[in-house]
């Protein structure tokens, strides 16, 4: 009997390491772009400003917008019935600074709530670089330009918001 407990806590124990040195895949099915359009929104020579990604059904994500319009421009695609992921490029104190960007709309449903945050981390990895998350959780009336400004001020410790550009 006592063998039986050795050999069960050694494979109980070789099992965790696994979980620990494997690396899981979320199950999200980021499209092969959405790399290169990060690339682009953090790129010195290129215009871009900011890319929004959509959450769909199922568990796919695809680009809906990328542009030169910035905060303004993204805020103005989001739906109160959708979730959506994104980033975003600004200057703070004369530096370039890059933060991602989660919106959950107000009429979204428990399950796809619930779902989507689930995969928040797997697909806010792919935008490497960020120096923090400007959240949105409550729909259309968290995305007013003040308070993601508030949000960015709280992330960067910068003393007043005209040190910020959007």
């Amino acid at each position: 009997l006592t063998d039986i407990k050795v050999n069960l806590f050694l494979a109980m124990n070789y099992d965790k390491k696994e979980l620990y040195i494997t690396k899981r895949k979320s199950g999200v099915d980021l499209g092969p772009n959405i790399s290169e359009l990060w690339n682009a929104v953090r790129s010195d020579t290129d215009p871009t400003n900011y890319l929004l990604l959509k959450y769909m059904s199922g568990n796919d994500i695809i680009p809906c917008g990328c542009g030169e319009g910035g905060l303004d421009e993204m805020v103005s695609q989001l739906e109160d019935d959708d979730v959506y992921f994104g980033g975003i490029r600004c200057e703070v104190k004369g530096m370039m600074k890059f933060f991602s960007f989660s919106f959950v709309g107000k009429n979204v449903g428990g399950m796809k709530r619930g779902k989507s945050s689930l995969h928040k981390t797997a697909i806010l990895n792919v935008l490497e670089g960020c120096s923090g998350e400007i959240s949105c959780m409550n729909g259309k009336e968290d995305t007013e330009r003040d308070m993601i400004v508030s949000q960015i001020v709280k992330l960067t410790a910068v003393d007043t918001i005209n040190e910020i550009k959007l």
